[in-house]
């Protein structure tokens, strides 16, 4: 019985290839989430520093009220960022497309175990 080596090398290429775009999907979602926590962060930094007598304490240079508005504009469009790009939706999409990578992946693996170990014959891996 010959052995189907361009059917083996496509389940192995399709393995490493969701395998690949496993990572980049999880890498992805790592960057978005990275980028929306420092966002959030900010966000939360600036409007502490409005509600408190932080800006009280430059009136000798400027207007506090001035620094406030400009601030509270700084908050509201950071804020207004992280909304409209839906940072944490981004990161469970690409985190729910990574899953599906990865378990391609592993059904693959499986397959091509199965049928090395003779638990498969070649009608079934074509299947």
């Amino acid at each position: 019985m010959s052995h189907p080596q361009y059917l083996l090398f496509q389940l192995r290429e399709l393995a490493c290839d969701a395998k690949i775009g496993k990572d980049r999907h999880f890498i992805a979602a790592d960057r978005k989430q990275d980028i929306g926590k420092r966002v959030g962060l900010w966000v939360v930094i600036i409007n502490v520093s409005i509600g408190s007598t932080f800006f009280s304490s430059f009136k000798s240079l400027l207007d506090p009220q001035v620094i406030t508005s400009a601030f509270s504009f700084l908050a509201a469009a950071l804020a207004g960022i992280g909304t409209y790009f839906n940072f944490s939706k981004d990161v469970e999409n690409h985190r729910k497309v990574g899953n599906l990578y990865l378990s391609i992946s592993r059904r693959t693996n499986d397959l091509l175990a199965s049928y090395r170990d003779g638990f498969v014959d070649r009608n079934q891996l074509k299947e």
